[in-house]
């Protein structure tokens, strides 16, 4: 899943350089996307390799070097662009904080369950699995559907103006597709998603 999620990004910092023909940042940015695709390939549908915190701290920090690096070199792009590339992993940050300060324990720095991908595991995923058969994991399909959240700001680094204004807006859609899947989950969609498998079974037949 945060291969997949590194990539995306990677490919909107590409776009965005390309845009205003930054060279550099579009070639460091192609390069990040190519050695995270090697890693992809082992990797899925069904996982080989474990990135591990090293592996995750490393990767978002070469990200984040992308992130400073593309309006420091461009002061057209607004500032607001990179943390639209980045608008799901600073929300999942964000959420998770004020979930974790927010339960019993109060401590931010416990781990939990909460988090939307563990959500979709525990309550889409497995019933998606029977769509898909024993071709992917459960970890995988999970995966496919995370990869969605950082879909429009893709497409707003590709089609729109690069400034606050337009990146703002699209940072408000991504935060409410997040809101909404997060929102989802607690329903028990689980159980329509099933019933859903079932009659598209059905169907098939």
């Amino acid at each position: 899943m945060a291969i997949g999620t590194l990539i995306l990004i990677s490919i909107a910092f590409a776009l965005v350089a390309w845009r205003v023909d930054d060279g550099l940042i579009v070639a460091y940015a192609l390069f990040l996307a190519c050695i995270f695709a090697g890693f992809f390939v082992l990797n899925f549908p069904f996982g080989k390799i474990f990135l591990g915190d090293g592996g995750a701290y490393f990767s978002g920090y070469l990200i984040a070097t992308l992130a400073v690096m593309l309006p420091v070199r461009n002061p057209e792009i607004s500032p607001w662009i990179s943390l639209l590339i980045l608008g799901y992993p600073i929300t999942e940050t964000i959420v998770s904080i004020a979930r974790r300060f927010l339960s019993d324990n109060g401590k931010i720095g416990s781990p939990d369950d909460g988090h939307l991908h563990h959500r979709i595991y525990f309550h889409w995923s497995g019933s998606l699995m029977n769509l898909f058969g024993k071709r992917f994991s459960q970890n995988s399909v999970t995966s496919i559907i995370v990869w969605v959240i950082p879909l429009p700001a893709i497409y707003f680094v590709t089609f729109t103006e690069l400034n606050t204004p337009n990146a703002l807006q699209a940072l408000t859609l991504l935060v409410l597709i997040y809101g909404v899947m997060y929102w989802a989950t607690k329903a028990r969609a689980g159980g329509k998603i099933a019933r859903l498998t079932r009659l598209g079974k059905m169907w098939q037949k």
